[in-house]
């Protein structure tokens, strides 16, 4: 056979029958062996079946010793890869010899062997390997019709190599003998490639040759996979101190956000901005614009799902570094993730990555502001290195998102210098944008396929004005190929609560309203319904030819609906 390659193939078979096989309950298997090369200088070796057998006798001993029992599988879908880099799959290197009756001989012993060794007995029949084979050869199709029983006569069909890739079928009506049945199949395929590859028009048989059997029918591609998705939450400011921790120490942390808690927990990520530090220990001046809460604070995060935050604001380091360094303990035992910040300096640009439904998502936090306790993540005014981090955080995961500090406090609009931000961060890679420091909702906006939050306002927090306690929840699901689909869901805050409520119907069409008044100023149209309103994001389709018309900033061209 193929010497100790055929050792290393059992080992893939065997670590996918015992990976996928305990989950399957039908009585039937395919295996697809993909890109089989021929195997350079290697000869039939007749003790090779005898060897595999074995191998395949204690397989199957460790499969009954966890528990699976040879259940019977269906595994139409199996896919063992092979490439060039692994010895396993550098099976068959070169055409053998063929034609010689030795080589016939051995390849008939061969399969004698392995059939006695695995505890079948009879004989392969109606096997032939078409004249018109092509020099390149390096497919096998085995199409067998099988009826493996243990101690009976088994009929199969017929084995003919075309150029292309190998696939065997499989199927056999006793579970207790599938897996056998499987490298058998296997054993079959290797033993016909290595010794009648060349071109051998006949298999296994003294007998005059009979006219060739009709070609199997390719079996059908498999399904297109389905499109990658996840959904999001994102939302404002969260502050836990001042009046909001005394509510937290009197009526406990459950207290804060009760009312929309199912929204927060109902996406695979929920993002916020954590607008304190939560710390035990530092510096809390008397004055009611620094910020320190106590550590029990994060009981919040936790009842509400929150899964990242972004600690890239203006009171980050009221406490000072030490208050830092034990909000950042607090948040990894509570199992938050987080940017903006790190335990180094140098590494706070670098980005927080979560997986969501085996998409990589990942988070950097920036300033563009000026305060007196200075920050991390600062964008710079020119915006080049700003550019550049982005850039090199995009290269680490699927999508990106950018999460920023800046604008105006209490202004709906945004200034011309978020605009401008935002554009250099969505064409150094940003999938999102979401904007927070204004601490009211401003628009929502879009560039080249890239939804812009400006401004998510205020979720948890102390204030009394009117607009500072108007938010929103926004609820954004992803699609691969597709873009972004974001509903808004009007809140309030009422400061007998500190944290957001879903508010009466003529207040909560008052915020939509509104929102979607901000949003249309920057171009993008959304959809009320009810009490909610909806914006589609579409990816931005690129230019086909040099003398494409310069992009339209007109939503609808670029891909932006209600809806």
């Amino acid at each position: 056979m193929v010497g100790d390659g055929f050792d290393l193939l059992h080992e893939c078979v065997a670590s996918c029958v015992e990976l996928r096989g305990a989950h399957h309950e039908t009585d039937s298997v395919g295996l697809d062996l993909h890109r089989i090369y021929r195997d350079r200088n290697r000869a039939a070796d007749v003790q090779q079946g005898k060897y595999l057998a074995q191998r395949i006798d204690q397989h199957l001993l460790r499969v009954r010793a966890r528990g699976h029992d040879l259940p019977p599988l269906s595994c139409g879908g199996m896919l063992v890869e092979h490439q060039v880099e692994h010895p396993a799959r550098r099976l068959l290197d070169e055409p053998a010899q063929i034609g010689r009756p030795d080589a016939q001989r051995e390849v008939g012993g061969v399969l004698d062997r392995l059939v006695a060794a695995c505890g079948f007995h009879g004989h392969l029949h109606g096997t032939t390997i078409p004249p018109e084979r092509t020099p390149d050869l390096h497919r096998i199709s085995v199409s067998p019709r099988v009826d493996f029983r243990p101690c009976m006569p088994y009929p199969v069909g017929w084995i003919e190599p075309l150029a292309g890739e190998a696939h065997t079928l499989l199927r056999a009506e006793d579970p207790t003998v599938l897996l056998r049945s499987l490298y058998l199949c296997v054993a079959l395929v290797l033993a016909v490639a290595t010794a009648f590859v060349g071109g051998c028009a006949w298999l296994y048989s003294a007998q005059p040759a009979p006219a060739p059997a009709a070609e199997v029918a390719e079996p059908a591609p498999p399904p297109e996979p389905e499109p990658r998705s996840f959904t999001m939450v994102a939302v404002g400011d969260i502050m836990l101190d001042r009046t909001v921790g005394r509510r937290i120490e009197s009526n406990g942390a459950q207290s804060i956000l009760e009312k929309v808690r199912g929204d927060l927990r109902g996406a695979d990520i929920t993002f916020a901005n954590l607008e304190c530090p939560l710390a035990a220990e530092g510096a809390h001046a008397p004055s009611d614009c620094i910020f320190r809460a106590h550590p029990r604070g994060v009981n919040v995060l936790l009842d509400g799902g929150i899964d990242v935050v972004t600690l890239a604001n203006n009171h980050t380091f009221d406490a000072g570094t030490s208050a830092l360094m034990e909000t950042l303990d607090n948040l990894e035992e509570a199992g938050i993730a987080y940017c903006g910040v790190a335990r180094e300096r140098e590494r706070a640009w670098e980005p927080c990555l979560v997986e969501a439904n085996g998409v990589i998502v990942g988070f950097v936090g920036g300033t563009d502001l000026s305060f007196s306790h200075g920050g991390w993540t600062k964008v710079d005014a020119e915006l080049t290195e700003f550019a550049g981090r982005l850039r090199a955080a995009k290269e680490r995961c699927d999508l990106l998102v950018v999460t920023l500090h800046w604008g105006n406090e209490y202004q709906s609009e945004p200034t011309q210098r978020q605009k401008k931000v935002a554009t250099a961060a969505v064409e150094a890679g940003a999938d999102l944008v979401i904007g927070h420091h204004p601490h009211t909702l401003q628009g929502v906006g879009e560039r080249q396929g890239t939804p812009i939050l400006y401004s998510a306002g205020n979720f948890v927090f102390d204030q009394r004005e009117g607009e500072r306690m108007e938010s929103a929840i926004f609820h954004l699901a992803w699609t691969e190929g597709e873009g972004w689909k974001i509903r808004m869901v009007p809140v309030w805050i009422p400061i007998s609560r500190c944290g957001p409520i879903y508010p009466e119907s003529s207040r909560a069409q008052t915020i939509i309203t509104r929102l979607a008044t901000l949003s249309s100023n920057l171009g993008v149209p959304v959809a009320v319904q009810g009490t909610e309103g909806k914006v589609t994001v579409a990816p931005e389709v690129p230019a086909t030819t040099a003398t494409a018309a310069p992009a339209s900033h007109d939503p609808q061209a670029a891909g932006v609906s209600g809806g």
